[in-house]
């Protein structure tokens, strides 16, 4: 199972698919699914501030979920700043 940031260009999504492409079957968890870092305009970084760590709360809760169902025999974390 692999965690991190999964965008064109980025190291992380890089590393996954490159072990998906020698074999590995991989279950890509993208944190910005969940946590929202993204925002333009000052009050939207200010709710996303107010609610970040209930985004984090979900986004562990719902790693949990899927490392119960997937069962991974490795889990690679790249960064992991919000694990």
């Amino acid at each position: 199972m692999c965690i991190g940031e999964e965008w064109k260009g980025s190291n992380a999504s890089g590393l996954f698919y490159a072990l998906s492409r020698i074999g590995f079957v991989t279950n890509l968890v993208n944190e910005l699914s969940y946590i929202s870092t993204q925002a333009k305009s000052f009050a939207i970084k200010a709710i996303n501030r107010i609610s970040r760590s209930m985004q984090i709360a979900d986004f562990n809760q719902q790693l949990c979920v899927i490392t119960r169902s997937f069962q991974p025999d490795l889990i690679l974390v790249y960064k992991g700043a919000y694990i």
